[in-house]
């Protein structure tokens, strides 16, 4: 079978804006890797479990599309990039689930504190959860359900099926609390794949990474959620796919009409533009990285005009590709 790679919603943010006059809407941020008949995903976005049953990209039908899943991926604990999560736990009853519990791969635990945030803050900080946290409060918030399942029909519990893995930090980042430059570090390993992951500049969001996806034919780059920065461009050197995130450079603006802006409104427009990367700048960003093909996608707002993602295309001598939900790229 052919590995491939599977857009399952290209929405960033909510995923409920719908295009005018139209029923046509994005689903949210979530995307299916496909490598020697096991499935990898990467982001669960909002509606991830009902477009891989649409998608059923090993032809198992929609009982069993669950059940080759090999490992998840998150890019960093924003709810657009993992609010699905749970329906494949709870949609692996009914659509098959592996014989082994499923590893949540992403981002480990980082602490708010009073120095980067305010006196909001407690004196002592707030510790926040990283993947293996996150997996454990789910399957807490599930208790009715699942004892419901273990012991009155006798089926297994949410931690044979599923369980967070924080990535382990890399020594030069122990003591990082914020977007740092730093090479690619090693974040999973099986007999198929090579993940390499990298810090993205995500604002206040720590960590928040990228991901790249290597197999005996192919290597994909997954942006996360990110501005312009090194890490992602060096993470992405001679990918043969870069899927980059791009959010519309009008939605920022839009808020507060044409400039001149007071000086609060500019400083949220100069954070939105910091945080994320503008269309007009992605096809110069595949360039330095001297990728083959890039793929648009988590984009924001996913109503914007079609010709409003095109912006940065004249910058890319490779294939420039608007993402669209459930689009198959064969590796």
């Amino acid at each position: 079978m052919t590995d491939k790679l599977i857009l399952l919603g290209t929405a960033g943010g909510s995923a409920i804006y719908v295009y005018p006059g139209t029923n046509r809407s994005r689903h949210g941020i979530s995307s299916a890797m496909v490598v020697g008949g096991r499935l990898y995903i990467i982001d669960q976005g909002e509606s991830a479990v009902r477009q891989l049953t649409l998608a059923d990209p090993l032809g198992v039908g929609s009982s069993n599309v669950l059940r080759d899943i090999e490992a998840f991926f998150i890019t960093h604990l924003h709810a657009d990039h993992a609010m699905d999560l749970p329906n494949f736990l709870h949609c692996g009853y009914n659509q098959g689930w592996p014989d082994f519990s499923v590893p949540v791969i992403g981002p480990w635990p980082r602490w708010f504190r009073q120095d980067q945030f305010g006196p909001e803050v407690p004196e002592e900080g707030i510790r926040a959860p990283g993947a293996a946290d996150f997996v454990s409060r789910i399957i807490d918030a599930a208790a009715a359900d699942l004892l419901d399942r273990v012991y009155a029909s006798k089926q297994t519990s949410g931690e044979e099926r599923l369980h967070g893995v924080d990535i382990a930090v890399p020594p030069e980042l122990v003591d990082a609390d914020a977007y740092t430059e730093c090479r690619p570090f090693l974040a999973y390993e099986d007999d198929r794949i090579r993940v390499m992951a990298t810090l993205t500049k995500h604002g206040a969001m720590f960590p928040s990474l990228a991901y790249r996806f290597e197999t005996e034919t192919a290597s994909v780059v997954f942006s996360g959620d990110t501005g312009p920065n090194k890490n992602v461009i060096e993470l992405a050197q001679g990918a043969d796919i870069l899927v980059h995130e791009a959010i519309d450079r009008t939605f920022a603006l839009d808020r507060y009409g044409k400039p001149p802006y007071t000086p609060e409104q500019q400083a949220f427009v100069d954070f939105v533009l910091s945080k994320h990367t503008t269309a007009d700048l992605v096809g110069g960003i595949a360039q330095e990285a001297g990728v083959r093909k890039v793929i648009l996608s988590h984009l924001v707002p996913a109503n914007a005009p079609d010709e409003h993602w095109w912006e940065g295309r004249d910058d890319f001598d490779g294939e420039y590709i608007v993402g669209e939900d459930l689009d198959v790229f064969e590796l």
